[in-house]
């Protein structure tokens, strides 16, 4: 029999049990949008933000983009989840309604779309009449910093990537709530739904990085699409693409499939679930059966690899490690399910496979059965290969500053943004070179069976370079070598030697002279400073002669050096402290601009003739070269005061740098 109750009527009575929470959205959103967002929009920040479009940007960053509305989003949807299917872990409510002449499909749609509404309704109320706010004070039509963005725009699309993101998540709780039968197990599974994808993602970096010797690490675990729609990732790269005004379309639709996906099962389960599943930790055997799998495999995974680990390498530790940790998580899942001690190790077939698959996997990485290690690319398939020596080569490291100046003309560099440390060279289209890099990495002692970090004392011995093979077909695949001494010197040494290498691993020695605008000397464990003063005429120089030099500084530095600041002449203060507290050398007094000529100079020419040998010893001191790149900018390099520096360090004492007689 069917019942002649209304959807409507019904929608209503889900709704009003869900009262609560949707009152303090109501009043939070009404609070966050129109109140707020009226008094955010005052004279003084009218003042404030001079740019039509820093509007429409701040505007779209308070209305759709903050994090903290998208941490509302996911504890709504949560929470909203959690209520609408709770009664599916009581047996008196479970009866109730499925006593009730209506069908299951009928009371499914009804619970999700009420879920659904008590969040939408406030939010979009609300949202809309700050919409109608901001139109009452002209931005209904301006545009962003992307052409076509007006505000109405932005925000529409912003309201349809917070139902997307509260979709994804909504269906992933009301699944949770399926499969269990206690609110804890529920919780328990929306953590496993959210963060075992990553999970087993980092584990899989964790293996490779412990057992292949070649293994680099990946640039970015967010590359797959497996990971960018979990809800974690989903809601935090969503919100920065809607803070740059990006729409991530491919990501939405993904997330939208991915959401029906779970949504059709969660109503496959929901006509298949048995009334007195409510009040067990499973509401499913065959699905308990599959998630204990899921979980004891990479939890026994990592504990056997931390015995492992732990007792330095011995066999015996492992093994043991794995009998034991495949047990204990095995019996641990088991009295969950079961809540009886006597039932732990009942399931001895799901044990035994569990610990099979354990053991294969582990025989993957551990006796590298997929050849990675011994991987490489047959010369016709690769394009290019990058070469990045890191710390290898005397501590190289690369900053970029801002250049401002203060009221009494003092030039003071605050950084931007430090490069990559190390130094990183392409090499390819030329089969000689080509030739010089599969020779060097056939030598390294990856390949040698022997590892350079098992010969004794680490940096002694051991020196790492990663090479990323670009090949023909698109791909890139990168992998890190180490070598010892005498390897290293032997086979990189026509690869050192060429002008293309010199001039990417020095990147100062493709600028002018006249563009250096001081030369310091710290100790070779101080890095680049976030801030330095420069007082040397030469440095004045060049900042009077910016203009004229044609530099592509920014808006922000041109208005710094017009008038004095307060904020400037903080940075100066602690410029001057940042150089003394880290001990660099400067001269007794300012060089001329011919001796800072005469020193660069000699600097480059060092750099130079450098050989292989003298850039792999490691001296006391690091030259701290500050210049004018060819763009513009002003760049920071260092660069370790090495015997291939003699001459450098003489000049540097005629100048009058207090260096030791030891740092020759």
């Amino acid at each position: 029999m069917t019942s002649k109750i209304s959807s409507v009527k019904l929608l209503k009575e889900a709704m009003k049990r869900s009262a609560a929470p949707g009152i303090f959205l109501l009043i939070g959103f009404f609070c966050y949008y129109p109140v707020i967002g009226m008094m955010f929009m005052n004279e003084r920040w009218f003042h404030a933000v001079k740019d039509t479009k820093q509007y429409i940007n701040e505007l779209n960053a308070y209305g759709v983009a903050n994090p903290i509305l998208f941490c509302v989003t996911f504890g709504a949807a949560l929470l909203l989840g959690i209520m609408q299917f709770s009664y599916l872990h009581s047996a008196e409510k479970v009866d109730f309604y499925h006593s009730i002449p209506v069908r299951r499909e009928k009371i499914f749609g009804i619970r999700y779309a009420a879920g659904v509404l008590v969040w939408l309704v406030p939010f979009a109320v609300n949202l809309m009449l700050f919409v109608c706010i901001c139109a009452v004070k002209g931005f209904a039509v301006t545009e962003g910093t992307m052409p076509g963005a007006s505000l109405p725009a932005l925000l529409a699309k912003g309201l349809i990537a917070h139902i997307v993101c509260f979709l994804l998540v909504y269906s992933l709780t009301i699944l949770a709530m399926m499969v269990t039968g206690k609110i804890f197990a529920a919780i328990a599974a929306m953590f496993v739904f959210c963060g075992y994808v990553p999970a087993i993602k980092i584990l899989q970096e964790v293996l490779m990085d412990f057992y292949f010797a070649t293994y680099y690490g990946s640039p970015d675990l967010g590359n797959s699409l497996a990971i960018q729609c979990t809800p974690v990732y989903a809601y935090i790269r969503v919100c920065g693409d809607l803070m740059n005004q990006v729409f991530p379309l491919d990501l939405l639709i993904a997330i939208v499939l991915i959401s029906a996906l779970i949504c059709g099962l969660c109503l496959y389960l929901y006509r298949m679930r048995a009334s007195e599943k409510a009040g067990r930790p499973m509401a499913f055997h065959g699905i308990a059966r599959v998630v204990k799998f899921l979980l004891v495999v990479p939890v026994t995974l990592i504990c056997t690899v931390c015995f492992y680990f732990v007792t330095g390498n011995n066999i015996l530790w492992e093994i043991f490690g794995l009998i034991f940790s495949l047990l204990l998580i095995s019996g641990i899942i088991e009295f969950i399910y079961r809540m009886d001690i006597r039932e732990m190790f009942r399931d001895k077939k799901q044990i035994a496979l569990s610990g099979v698959v354990t053991l294969a996997i582990l025989a993957v990485f551990q006796f590298d059965l997929t050849g990675f290690d011994s991987w490489m690319p047959e010369k016709t398939e690769v394009e290019s290969a990058d070469i990045r020596t890191g710390y290898m080569l005397a501590d190289k490291e690369k900053m970029e500053y801002e250049q401002l100046v203060t009221g009494d003309g003092t030039v003071v560099l605050s950084m931007r943004k430090p490069e990559d440390y190390g130094t990183r060279v392409t090499i390819g289209y030329g089969i000689t070179d080509l030739d010089t890099v599969f020779q060097l990495v056939e030598h390294s002692t990856s390949f040698s069976g022997e590892m350079a970090s098992e010969m004794g004392d680490y940096w002694d011995y051991s020196y790492s370079i990663s090479v990323t093979w670009h090949l023909k077909d698109g791909t890139q695949k990168v992998r890190g070598y180490e070598f010892t001494r005498e390897n290293l010197q032997e086979y990189m040494a026509p690869l050192w030697e060429t002008e293309e290498y010199r001039l990417q691993s020095n990147p100062a020695l493709s600028v002018e002279p006249e563009d250096v605008l001081a030369i310091f000397v710290a100790p070779s464990d101080v890095s680049l400073l976030d801030a330095i003063s420069l007082k040397s005429p030469a440095a004045d120089d060049a900042a009077a002669d910016d203009e004229e030099a044609g530099n592509a500084r920014t808006e922000t530095t041109a208005e710094s050096e017009k008038a004095e600041s307060a904020q400037t002449e903080n940075i100066a203060e602690y410029a001057e402290e940042a150089m003394t507290d880290a001990g660099l050398l400067t001269p007794d007094k300012p060089l001329t601009n011919a001796q800072m000529e005469t020193l660069t100079k000699t600097v480059f020419q060092d750099l130079r003739e450098e050989t292989l040998a003298e850039a792999l010893t490691y001296a006391d001191w690091n030259l701290q070269i500050i210049y004018r790149g060819q763009d513009g900018r002003v760049y920071g390099q260092s660069q370790n005061l090495n015997g291939g520096f003699a001459d450098t360090i003489t000049l540097l004492r005629e100048y009058g740098y207090p260096l030791a007689e030891e740092a020759a």
